[in-house]
């Protein structure tokens, strides 16, 4: 195993037309739900993945496991609860792709993932453990992400971890900010967006404040911060740091974005001996190409690109 990833599944009903959730009528059915979204992107770059993860017992779960499997995604770690539902996001989409959710989620079976059902067995096969903040927000799925955390540690995974932040879905910002901040503590790899390190960190020059991250969290050593249409970030414990231009593409759905960049990172990384040892521009454009291919399609794990696309593209924007 490669890279396992722990998270909530779901399903994106994802509008047909742009416009506000209030004034769209038709939805398309897709899988959602960045675990499920990153193990089927790393599969289709040639790594192994598997995901540890509840669904309900219902048409929407069967769905969902279904498809990582169609996928060869490892399913043996989903689990699926006979009395909550798997939860739903509906996604309406602006003029420029750009996604707004609204999640129906409370009490679902995901929120359910508890420490027991994390399995160190499991977990040390793995060489890269992923997650993001979407389940630390209650209990006990956020028990649940420190026990694979404990676990990836003492067996020396690659930690890899996406705030992902929807502000809605917590108490309140403090909470989010609090937990957000405290994770970030143990984890070697941080994807992170201008908006969540703003969020964390207050507003300031990008690499000041990706400098304070490190120095507030030793364990850290790599930060991709991802700019958009600007490119990326990318930064590591030494101080290095590269800017990775973004590409001019056309822009259909940017929902799995963040996902695929986060995907074509982590399987650069695997394939690396020494995360200090990363040359850092060619890993930024490789992973800038990644979100490029994908926010040309709609959805997110059907539009996942495979290394043949990242290389076929990349050869054409030499």
């Amino acid at each position: 195993m490669d890279v396992i990833c722990l998270g909530e599944l779901l399903i994106d009903f994802i509008a047909e037309k742009a416009g506000c959730l209030e004034e769209v009528q038709t939805f398309n059915k897709f899988p959602g739900g960045a675990a499920g979204n990153i193990a089927v992107g790393v599969k289709k770059l040639g790594l192994k993945s598997g995901v540890i993860s509840k669904v309900g017992k219902d048409p929407f779960g069967d769905f969902l496991i279904k498809t990582l499997a169609s996928y060869n995604v490892d399913i043996s770690q989903i689990h699926q609860d006979e009395k909550r539902k798997t939860g739903l996001a509906f996604v309406s989409l602006d003029k420029e792709g750009v996604p707004n959710y609204q999640f129906y989620r409370d009490l679902s079976a995901s929120m359910l993932l508890s420490p027991e059902e994390v399995k160190e067995d499991y977990i040390k096969q793995g060489r890269a453990l992923y997650f993001s903040s979407i389940s630390l927000v209650n209990e006990p799925f956020r028990s649940a992400n420190y026990q694979a955390i404990q676990f990836a540690n003492k067996h020396s995974l690659i930690v890899a971890f996406d705030p992902n932040i929807r502000i809605s879905l917590w108490e309140s910002e403090e909470e989010a900010r609090r937990e957000i901040k405290k994770v970030i503590g143990y984890i070697d790899v941080l994807k992170i967006n201008k908006d969540e390190l703003f969020f964390l960190e207050s507003r300031g020059k990008a690499e000041d404040l990706c400098t304070r991250l490190f120095k507030d969290n030793p364990n850290l050593k790599l930060i991709a911060l991802t700019l958009g249409k600007e490119g990326a970030l990318l930064m590591n414990s030494q101080g290095e740091s590269v800017w990775a231009k973004g590409l001019n593409v056309k822009v259909a759905d940017t929902t799995g974005a963040g996902d695929a960049f986060t995907s074509a990172l982590l399987s650069r990384l695997l394939k690396a001996k020494n995360l200090q040892e990363i040359e850092l521009a060619q890993l930024g454009h490789y992973a800038n190409t990644a979100a490029s291919l994908i926010i040309q399609k709609p959805g997110v794990i059907f539009a996942m690109p495979t290394g043949m696309e990242i290389e076929a593209f990349l050869k054409q924007s030499v």
